[in-house]
């Protein structure tokens, strides 16, 4: 009675991570132009960004945020 419960993924979720996947590769040449160093990190950021808009994380520190943006 005490287990966890998971919720199983949607197929509009897995739709959404495709798009962020392939949003995150149109993007990497952009990126490169912009920071050769961390292009594909952000794109990724980019790409996330738009999946996820109602995330801020302006309030969190910097491990917290470092912990958060490594979970996703």
């Amino acid at each position: 009675m005490n287990e966890p419960h998971v919720i199983p993924p949607r197929p509009r979720d897995r739709l959404f991570a495709v798009l962020a996947v392939v949003l995150a590769v149109l993007l990497l040449p952009v990126a490169f132009v912009r920071d050769p160093g961390r292009a594909r990190e952000l794109a990724c950021g980019w790409a996330l960004g738009i999946r996820f808009p109602a995330e801020d994380l302006t309030g969190l520190t910097e491990g917290a945020r470092a912990a958060f943006t490594a979970a996703r």
